[in-house]
Order: structure tokens, then C-alpha cells, then sequence
């Protein structure tokens, strides 16, 4: 997947810098997941990502209720 590095342990890291700019810090998130949409075990994808994600970094109420809502945009934004 674009931006992920994964070792033979399967430990995860993000490098990325597609789009360095101001932006909502939730976007870091979202992007990556977006991805995962239409694999199979795509949830489960989801899920262990914003896990291990979400263990470095803490997200905010407002963001964690945005993500469906993100992500649509992000998939939206590459089909235009």
C-alpha cells in the first residue's frame, strides 16, 4: 500500500510527504485509510491500522467522529 513500510513481523510505519501542507491533522489518518476501502478484510485493515496508529498519536472527539465522513472525501477528491 502507498506510504506504508511493513517488515516481516508485519510492524508498521507511514512515511509520506505527498502533500506536505497545512491540513487537518486528521488527514494523516484518513489518507492512508482510504486505501484499505474495497480490499478484502478491508475492515479489519482499518481497524489494526488506526490502532497502531492511534497508539502514537492521540486523536481528538471531533476527529474520530469525522473519519467516515473523511474518508469519502479523500476517495471522492482521487476519483475527480
Amino acid at each position: 500500500y502507498d506510504n506504508l513500510l511493513i517488515d516481516d513481523s508485519l510492524n508498521m510505519a507511514v512515511l509520506d510527504f505527498e502533500f506536505v501542507a497545512k491540513d487537518w491533522r486528521v488527514m494523516d489518518l484518513v489518507i492512508p485509510l482510504s486505501k484499505f476501502i474495497g480490499c478484502e478484510n478491508s475492515l479489519d485493515l482499518i481497524k489494526y491500522f488506526a490502532i497502531g496508529y492511534t497508539s502514537k498519536i492521540k486523536m481528538e472527539d471531533i476527529e474520530i467522529k469525522h473519519i467516515p465522513k473523511l474518508i469519502k472525501l479523500r476517495i471522492y477528491s482521487n476519483v475527480v
